[in-house]
């Protein structure tokens, strides 16, 4: 069986606005310090959003600017491998609460050929979402996919694709259909989101997806809990081991779940990483280095790049 992939989803607090007691980094450099920890946990892949701005705005709000400050921060301080969540995508759909995105209306959001992160996160799904005061619905066509997936080919940065639902495989399927992926896949599988595109967090739901999962992919799954997701954090726990013992890989992080047990704060992405990482040695699984990972993922290594 591969070594393990541990992917630290370090900071994105949207969702759990107004929870008190969270310590989910913010800034620049408190998420390059975080990921620096999680790396020193047992991560071999950092999933990482914007940062908030100076003055507390949440993501979205800081630009180019803000994206290049936590990379470079992160690469300064820790090999590991730098992906970007979704919203980090050249040209990301409109976010709009309530109502349906018009096709085709974007706003571009980063630039990959100026920062170029080694991959870069995908829904394979329109996305949505149910917050506490709000809906959100994020829309993106198979013209969109077609687009960003022939930018990530030009620019060298590998799709990881987000499968929300078993509806996901039809479009990966048409990507692959017109040569725009290349393989191994990276499928991260959701389960327990709040809102209508995510199943529960249990094994039927997982092998249900497994048994549609094409050939040459290698996949992990992410489990939401608190308040954006379904989940506690026994069914996360449980869903990491299931993988773990299945030759899957674990997502984990305070974007996913920001409690280490339900109603308590976890201390520090660190802390969720090395239970995986003790979970998984426990189970007898190896934990992947960075570059393990990169060569299982068919990425350059790091001493290739710089």
């Amino acid at each position: 069986m591969d070594k393990l992939i541990i992917t630290c989803a370090t900071a994105w607090e949207e969702g759990y606005e107004g929870v008190e007691g969270l310590r989910v980094p913010k800034t620049a450099k408190e998420i390059a310090d975080s990921v620096r920890q999680a790396r020193d946990a047992g991560a071999s892949v950092a999933h990482v959003h914007e940062p908030h701005s100076k003055e507390g705005a949440p993501p979205h709000s800081t630009g180019v600017g803000g994206w290049l400050e936590v990379a470079e921060l992160i690469r300064q301080g820790a090999d590991i491998i730098y992906e970007h969540g979704q919203d980090g995508r050249p040209y990301f759909p409109r976010q709009l609460t309530s109502r349906a995105r018009p096709p085709g209306q974007t706003q571009q959001t980063f630039d990959l050929g100026i920062e170029k992160p080694e991959m870069i996160a995908f829904s394979l799904n329109a996305l949505d979402f149910v917050r506490v005061q709000r809906h959100i619905y994020i829309h993106g066509t198979r013209e969109e996919f077609e687009r960003d997936m022939r930018l990530c080919c030009e620019k060298g940065v590998k799709p990881a694709f987000e499968v929300w639902n078993s509806g996901s495989f039809f479009n990966l399927q048409w990507l692959e259909d017109r040569g725009l992926v290349d393989k191994p896949y990276w499928l991260t599988c959701f389960f327990a989101g709040r809102g209508g595109m995510s199943g529960p967090a249990n094994i039927d739901e997982l092998l249900a997806r497994l048994k549609l999962m094409p050939q040459g992919a290698m996949w992990q799954v992410a489990v939401w809990c608190g308040v954006k997701g379904r989940a506690t954090t026994k069914d996360q726990l449980a869903m990491a081991a299931y993988a773990i013992a299945m030759g899957g890989h674990v997502r984990v992080g305070m974007e996913d779940n920001p409690f280490y047990w339900d109603g308590v704060p976890a201390e520090s992405n660190a802390q969720m990483v090395e239970r995986i990482a003790n979970i998984a040695r426990q189970l007898g699984r190896e934990i992947a280095s960075p570059d393990e990972a990169r060569k299982m993922l068919g990425l350059s290594l790091r001493s290739a790049r710089v």
